[in-house]
């Protein structure tokens, strides 16, 4: 009976201490961590499909907050004839408006990230007394200090809206 060898490592970068071991024709298909070539693609399998899994769920989540912030942004400029940013900060000042919309208007801003609102932002910000984060009874101080926030630091978002001045 023939055997193949196959060198085990006890100790960590000293090759003094490698010894080998014979293992029997029968068992030559099995890797060094003793999973077959099937276990081993069926992992594989795995991971990308998990890989995959969470790369569609994160396209979802920034197709849908585009597809927001660009139909928040439509509506402001349709009526103000302005640029996005400035269209929404006239959403925002205006008392016309619902405050969902300014609300929402507030959102778009921080989603944008536009540093060009950070001094309407800063103000209406110290404008605000409480902390509320109600959208229906007013202005939410939360939604202006995230704002302010995305102004200065940039978002992970901020990228998807370097084009929409070309909205229509």
């Amino acid at each position: 009976m023939s055997f193949n060898r196959l060198a085990q490592r006890h100790s960590k970068g000293n090759p003094k201490n490698n010894r080998w071991i014979d293992i029997p024709p029968q068992a030559a298909h099995i890797s060094r961590m003793g999973k077959t070539k099937k276990q081993n693609y069926a992992g594989i399998f795995i991971a990308g499909f998990i890989g995959a899994a969470i790369l569609a769920f994160a396209g979802i989540t920034f197709s849908q907050l585009h597809s927001s912030v660009k139909s928040i942004c439509l509506t402001a400029k349709a009526e103000y004839e302005k640029d996005c940013v400035s269209s929404l900060i006239e959403t925002i000042k205006s008392e016309k408006h619902s405050n969902q919309e300014r609300n929402e208007s507030i959102w778009a801003l921080g989603q944008i990230a536009d540093s060009k609102a950070l001094p309407f932002l800063t103000e209406l910000n110290q404008s605000l007394q409480d902390r509320k984060t109600d959208w229906e009874h007013g202005l939410s101080k939360f939604e202006v200090e995230k704002a302010i926030k995305w102004c200065t630091k940039g978002n992970i978002t901020s990228w998807m809206y370097r084009n929409r001045e070309s909205w229509q």
